[in-house]
């Protein structure tokens, strides 16, 4: 008996059919994003396996030359998973990936690494037109990042519509304005409902997600509607969960505001660094629904999946 482990896109027709999720970019076995959103060093590196993925590692010439073309169109400098933290001097990719350490050699900046005030930990480049040069940083700056995976990664979310895998849910951004209500419905009608959050790996997709999209204002699942047991200004989401006063902090200056007593419904703003409002519920306003991650197709069984860490293989007995 003979057990084949096959890596399924659940929205393609094909178990080898294996794409990258809509707004990455592909080269080789591989998937690149990058970001729009600005993080530090280690909020980068948790943005990015919330993604499935890790900081970009460079492990040839050829991969050096499709990110550096890459960066020539963005121009702007980022995160890559190359650090020093664990030991000065030895630098090492955070997806483990080995060092080349003969074509690491060639992508240092003049005078790089240099651990300036040493305070300098962690790499990203430095974008010069012709080419960019790789430069130790401050892993406390705050820049975009490159996140890579593997493009052969077992897909629970449908991927070719826009949904995007973290924490073992699927997310969407929908940037067409709609009212708390239709939002939710638009949720709903797509067997979800609209973001709820619950750890700090969700504000920091949804501070990933907005950037994205152009810093819209996104409703949340949550307001002080009755019908989710809510009072007047005492919020909770739609599923009927109460307001976690650890994420106090999210509130913007004067926030929250008795906008529509009962009908207050709460929105991030992009352009107040991601701080959450109030709002009546009938403005419109784009939005973020969630839904629970796909299953295997049927005869298939999961395999080695673990908890937070994503959904792992789905296997048949062949």
């Amino acid at each position: 008996m003979k057990f084949l482990l096959a890596v399924l896109l659940i929205s393609a027709a094909s178990a080898q059919d294996f794409k990258c999720p809509k707004g990455w970019v592909g080269y080789g076995r591989y998937c690149y994003y990058f970001s729009d959103a600005v993080w530090n060093w280690n909020d980068a590196n948790a943005v990015c396996r919330g993604r499935q993925g890790n900081l970009a590692s460079v492990e040839n010439a050829d991969e050096w030359a499709f990110i550096d073309s890459q960066l020539n169109i963005k121009r702007r400098e980022y995160w890559f998973g190359l650090n020093d933290k664990a030991k000065e001097g030895t630098f090492v990719w955070s997806d483990r990936t080995k060092v080349n350490q003969t074509l690491l050699n060639t992508l240092w900046s003049n005078g790089q690494p240099d651990d300036y005030k040493k305070s300098e930990d962690c790499v990203h480049n430095w974008y010069r037109t012709g080419g960019s040069k790789l430069n130790d940083g401050n892993c406390n700056a705050k820049m975009p990042y490159i996140c890579k995976r593997k493009n052969n990664l077992v897909e629970f979310c449908d991927i070719e519509d826009g949904w995007h895998f973290l924490n073992n849910m699927c997310y969407k951004l929908f940037l067409d304005p709609k009212t708390w209500d239709g939002a939710r419905q638009d949720c709903q009608d797509q067997d979800g409902d609209l973001m709820v959050v619950q750890n700090t790996n969700e504000i920091k997709f949804i501070s990933d997600s907005i950037s994205c999209g152009l810093h819209d204002n996104i409703w949340l699942g949550l307001s002080d509607r009755k019908e989710f047991q809510a009072q007047p200004m005492t919020f909770k989401w739609v599923n009927k969960a109460g307001f976690n006063n650890a994420f106090r902090g999210q509130w913007d200056t004067n926030q929250p505001s008795n906008v529509s007593l009962g009908n207050n419904c709460v929105f991030v703003l992009g352009t107040s660094n991601y701080k959450w409002r109030t709002d009546a519920c009938g403005v419109e306003r784009s939005y973020i629904c969630e839904r629970p991650r796909g299953s295997c197709p049927k005869g298939w069984r999961s395999w080695n999946a673990q908890p937070g860490t994503g959904p792992g293989l789905c296997s048949i007995v062949s």
